[in-house]
């Protein structure tokens, strides 16, 4: 018989519940980041003064981002917000979209861009080359890892994660582990 923690539908579960446990650990907001990860993102972004990150969903992100750090100006793109997401800067649309995009860099410059949208390999390729195009000194990846639930999901940014490690940029990472996560930061 299947071992239980090779069952893929039993893996999803219990890594989705473990997901949840830990962003109740932030209090107010949902935020899909695991708390140890999101505070070395915070350091990282103690500099920045205009903020772009594309996939709002909850806006957890940007609500404990905003509690920290009270003047950095945050630009949000989420295809379909949840009704809980209430940013100022929300731009809702899809950030492959060039209109979408126009939009979101009349709000800049930015000095750094959070990806955290489609988690395709093809989609998080498209939002890498907008974010270059910000000319933001700072990109960075969630769920950037390889992991078994990542591929059940479809994603697949460990696959372009990899291509820019090959490619010779400046990076760190942080990943707790779990089976899903991680934060890749990309200096350009």
């Amino acid at each position: 018989p299947l071992l239980r923690q090779y069952n893929e539908e039993y893996m999803k579960d219990i890594i989705s519940q473990q997901l949840i446990w830990e962003s109740k650990r932030f209090g107010d907001t949902d935020l899909e980041q695991h708390k140890r990860e999101f505070d070395w993102f915070l350091n990282k972004i103690d500099d920045i003064k205009n903020l772009l990150i594309i996939g709002s969903r909850h806006g957890g992100l940007e609500y404990y981002i905003s509690k920290k750090y009270k003047n950095i100006k945050i630009t949000s793109i989420d295809i379909n917000p949840l009704r809980t997401d209430t940013q100022q800067n929300l731009i809702i649309g899809d950030s492959h979209d060039i209109n979408i995009q126009k939009n979101a860099l009349s709000h800049g410059p930015y000095d750094a861009v959070f990806i955290d949208g489609d988690h395709t390999y093809e989609g998080v390729k498209l939002d890498w080359e907008f974010a270059k195009s910000t000319l933001a000194k700072k990109i960075f990846f969630h769920d950037h890892t390889d992991g078994v639930y990542h591929n059940m999901c479809n994603c697949h940014v460990d696959k372009l994660w990899k291509e820019i490690l090959n490619e010779n940029y400046k990076t760190e990472e942080i990943s707790v582990g779990c089976g899903r996560g991680g934060i890749g930061l990309v200096y350009l």
